[in-house]
């Protein structure tokens, strides 16, 4: 599970990082098929195919959601460690903790949401030693 978490992470950040690119337009779009195929390739360890250079690009910086998804999962996952124990999913209290949070909807931002939980700002690293 863990390899296959490592190798999403990985992806998506580069993907960002080819996004960036993509949008910044200080290359000729003639480029970016190999740096897209180059970025991903080195990232996950496979050789990449260029063709996707377009359809993989998603509206609006959307991989970013997914990274910062996956970091606040990996933040709330130690809170609930931290709060209710290494078998937090077994504990009533921690379920009632986890109902107060999504009553919110997304109301709250992930910095936000872990700012009423009087924890720090959104910490990338955290999610990094998972993997």
């Amino acid at each position: 599970m863990r390899a296959s978490k490592l190798i999403f992470l990985r992806r998506y950040a580069a993907k960002l990082t080819y996004e960036l690119e993509l949008h910044a337009g200080r290359r000729p779009l003639e480029e970016m098929p190999e740096l897209y195929a180059g970025l991903l390739g080195n990232a996950v360890g496979v050789e990449w195919p260029a063709v996707t250079y377009i359809s993989d690009v998603d509206d609006g910086y959307y991989v970013a959601n997914y990274l910062r998804a996956w970091a606040f999962e990996a933040s709330l996952r130690r809170i609930l460690r931290e709060r209710f124990g290494q078998e937090w999913f077994a504990r009533p209290a921690a379920g009632d903790f986890l109902r107060s949070i999504w009553r919110e909807g997304q109301r709250l931002t992930a910095d936000e949401l872990l700012a009423d939980l009087d924890e720090g700002p959104l910490d990338f690293s955290i999610m990094a030693e998972e993997v």
